[in-house]
């Protein structure tokens, strides 16, 4: 008889469980291999080339990376991955859902069970959908694609083959258990749904306090702690308006907004400052520069409306 071997990876992995019908494995993975592990390319303009049930899968599941949104988490893995100025950054876990139950090994001699090798079915079979963080996995596969196109300049190539190097994907599959029957069309669409919309969103003055790698939240932090802000009051955080008894001169969204219009002039006000810009013109190159100019500007606006009473 012949023998013959099914396709598959070993993975390290840590094992987890969500009650008896699901079970959870987080490893991380090189971008280079998360198309290998997915069996297929998720991202959108590729869905019609998917097997029917999982073309249907994802144009009922996801909806469709922007471009603008792909560049944006690529110049984030340029300029976070890497020792620059900005604050250092990281991407969440993607998340998977696994259609049949896998082999799991663990770690001979380890005293933690849930430590061992996920041995991971690779074969068309075994569906495997992105059912949270697409856009990061787009991005990720776009980089791996650049990497090696021969329609790029040998120094984008090594450019992009380098970033590759900086960093891995933290991935968690999601997968029923072994002996246990395979998640079906309807328990895979339920993560997506629980995933995506079982959340609380932040309010946007506590959001923006605590992000501090916009370009624009940064460049308006920049602006609110200048000499000029602070001798007129200072900014003030967290905050949606100035109260009666605040001495502030300005909240610090509404100094975002300015940052924003001023760095995109029409294009920001015609998206209503709501949807990603496609080329937005403040970049990292460009932010120092810009701070400046607007500290200039306000300075100059200030001067010119005479003396304070």
């Amino acid at each position: 008889m012949i023998e013959t071997v099914q396709p598959s990876a070993s993975l390290p992995s840590i094992q987890g469980q969500f009650g008896p019908r699901l079970l959870t494995y987080a490893t991380q993975l090189p971008p280079g291999s998360l198309e290998t592990v997915l069996g297929h390319d998720p991202r959108s303009k590729h869905w019609k080339r998917l097997p029917d049930d999982l073309e249907q899968l994802y144009k009922h599941l996801q909806r469709a990376t922007k471009t603008a949104r792909m560049e944006a988490l690529i110049r984030y893995a340029r300029f976070r991955f890497t020792d620059s100025d900005l604050i250092c950054g990281a991407f969440p876990a993607i998340s998977v859902a696994v259609q049949q139950p896998q082999q799991f090994e663990p770690l001979a001699g380890s005293q933690n069970r849930g430590a061992g090798l996920l041995h991971f079915d690779l074969s068309a079979r075994n569906r495997r959908v992105v059912v949270d963080g697409l856009a990061r996995a787009s991005a990720a596969i776009t980089l791996v694609e650049w990497s090696e196109s021969t329609d790029l300049f040998d120094g984008d190539r090594e450019e992009f083959r380098a970033l590759l190097k900086t960093f891995t994907l933290p991935v968690v599959f999601y997968m029923p258990p072994p002996g246990g029957p395979p998640l079906t069309v309807d328990e895979m669409q339920q993560l997506f749904h629980d995933f995506n919309f079982r959340v609380t969103p932040v309010p946007a003055r506590i959001a923006i306090a605590l992000d501090h790698s916009d370009l624009y939240i940064t460049v308006a932090n920049k602006i609110g702690a200048s000499a000029l802000i602070q001798r007129l009051g200072g900014m003030e955080r967290r905050a949606a308006s100035l109260g009666q008894k605040s001495t502030a001169m300005v909240v610090q969204q509404n100094l975002v907004r300015f940052a924003r219009a001023a760095a995109e002039g029409e294009s920001f006000i015609e998206a209503k400052g709501t949807s990603e810009l496609e080329n937005p013109r403040l970049q990292e190159e460009t932010m120092t520069d810009f701070e400046d100019r607007a500290i200039r500007f306000l300075t100059a606006l200030v001067e010119g409306m005479g003396e304070e009473k």
